[in-house]
């Protein structure tokens, strides 16, 4: 059913969207009548789509694996952190997998600044709060930023202590 892929028309948004993100032949169809130039996307560029897909979701899963456990059993350790430990184990027992999946992941995280969107939006949403807790919120991401900075180099000392290494 679908042809193979044809650059869209100059300044027309809509084939470009077919272009990019047709994954199914129900959308192929919609992109179909959209444009009058009857752009489908090649099935190997939907290949590489689904993987993506896959590769998010074989993130994902293993967060709620996380998230699932430590609720179920009332653990302090974040949910996120303990599936990623079990995606770490899983990567290690099975490193063909873990070689799949680090281009996705490599992109994911070349654009996580984005997520730091939402955080910007919550404080821009919350401005006038920040008039009366503003200096609490300050003294406290001061204070704990300089006790992390203190741990980190505390570790690291004890660590390369440790290990032998001269000062």
């Amino acid at each position: 059913m679908a042809r193979a892929q044809r650059l869209p028309a100059e300044g027309d948004f809509r084939s470009w969207i077919c272009v990019s993100w047709t994954l199914t032949a129900v959308q192929a169809e919609v992109c179909r009548s959209w444009s009058s130039s009857g752009i489908v996307v090649h099935p190997a560029t939907a290949k590489g789509h689904f993987s993506v897909i896959l590769h998010l979701t074989t993130i994902l899963v293993f967060q709620l694996i996380g998230e699932t456990l430590t609720r179920s059993f009332g653990w302090v350790v974040p949910g996120p952190v303990l599936g990623m430990a079990l995606l770490l184990l899983f990567f290690m027992a099975a490193p063909r997998v873990a070689a799949v999946i680090q281009p996705t992941a490599q992109n994911l995280l070349s654009h996580l600044s984005l997520l730091f969107v939402p955080a910007g939006v919550g404080i821009v949403g919350h401005l006038d709060r920040m008039g009366s807790d503003g200096p609490a919120i300050f003294l406290a991401l001061l204070f704990s930023t300089a006790l992390s900075i203190a741990v980190g180099a505390l570790v690291f000392a004890g660590i390369a202590r440790w290990m032998g290494a001269e000062e």
